[in-house]
């Protein structure tokens, strides 16, 4: 089965119906009540790369950056931001100074 879903997959695999390849936040829960069982631990993913879209006002608002900053730690191995430069906002900010 293909979905978009992180859910659905997670409760089809919960169902005996096949293995899933998902975040520890969509399947911890399970893998902690052992309602799943991780398998190929050492098998590591590609690299993936997420962006925020939003229109580029010189003062970003505090919640948009505050949400920009979680998905960054979240998304981040190990819960640490990679940040390769400086980020627009950072660059905005400074200048406004």
């Amino acid at each position: 089965m293909k979905a978009n879903s992180g859910d659905l997959l997670r409760a089809l695999a919960v169902a005996g119906q096949g293995i899933i390849f998902q975040t520890a936040f969509i399947v911890g829960t399970e893998i902690d009540s052992g309602n799943l069982v991780p398998i190929l631990e050492q098998f590591e993913s590609l690299p993936r790369t997420a962006y925020s879209i939003y229109p580029s006002y010189r003062f970003i608002p505090c919640n948009v950056r505050a949400l920009t900053d979680t998905i960054a730690v979240e998304l981040a191995d190990d819960g640490r931001a990679r940040v390769s430069e400086k980020s627009v906002i950072d660059q905005a900010v400074g200048e406004s100074i």
